[in-house]
């Protein structure tokens, strides 16, 4: 049986037991290492793999923020696989591009998410690595200021625009808001052309399932109908971005 790690960088020893002592009523079997700020916790992701991080905000030395920027250079065979950071001073929102991979949670309301997301985390590192790999290209990718040149033609009955895509899945695709999102309803189904980088396209036609505002990018398209060409295509394309 495959033994599930966490580093928790903490310089607060006190909430350092109450978390030990929440994770391990929640699961005994989970290893649970300490780093007092982020340059500790840095030089011990640099020795071992741990499967979860989870961060305070607010550290000495170098506090939650510089740490997972800090993560970067880090040999991606020692990465941790996932990242939580708790602070009681950030606001809920949309990560930047660069921390797109951070799950931001409260200090003082974080036991449910928590325990979700090791529950979610202990089956995926139980998967065959192939396993791994089909299901993180099922997942949504978040596309790189590099790869982020994909476009996409949207056709819809009332509406035609072409738009960056913010984030892509084997399931659908995240795009910035159109420009005539006011020809656009919920549950309507439009064409979509998507240009790859390389020149590579999918051709695809989708079903709209949410709409932002002007400050919400987030558009969403699911894929209802694809051709094996195109499927291939965006294939190839998600795995490139993992």
């Amino acid at each position: 049986m495959t033994t599930y790690s966490i580093l928790i960088a903490e310089d607060n020893f006190d909430f350092i037991d109450l978390l030990r002592e929440r994770i391990k009523g929640f699961d005994d079997s989970i290893l649970i290492s300490e780093a007092a700020n982020g340059y500790e916790a840095l030089d011990k992701i640099r020795s071992k793999k741990f499967d979860l991080l989870i961060t305070d905000f607010n550290m000495p030395v170098m506090n939650g923020m510089e740490l997972v920027k800090s993560l970067k250079s880090i040999d991606e065979d020692f990465k941790p696989s996932h990242v939580i950071m708790l602070s009681a001073f950030l606001e809920p929102g949309e990560p930047s591009a660069d921390m797109s991979f951070v799950r931001f949670l409260p200090k003082d309301d974080f036991k449910d998410d928590l325990f979700e997301l090791i529950e979610e985390t202990k089956k995926e590192i139980q998967l065959h690595p192939e396993e791994k790999i089909s299901r993180r290209i099922a997942e949504r990718i978040h596309l790189s200021e590099k790869s982020n040149q994909v476009k996409v033609d949207i056709i819809g009955k009332n509406f035609v625009d072409i738009i960056k895509a913010k984030d892509i899945s084997m399931g659908g695709i995240a795009v910035y808001v159109p420009h005539f999102i006011i020809g656009c309803k919920i549950g309507e189904v439009v064409d979509c052309i998507i240009t790859l980088p390389g020149d590579k396209s999918v051709v695809t036609s989708g079903r709209i399932k949410h709409m932002g505002e002007e400050k919400d990018f987030f558009f969403g398209i699911e894929f209802v109908q694809m051709d094996p060409e195109s499927k291939i295509n965006l294939s190839k394309f998600c795995e490139s971005q993992l």
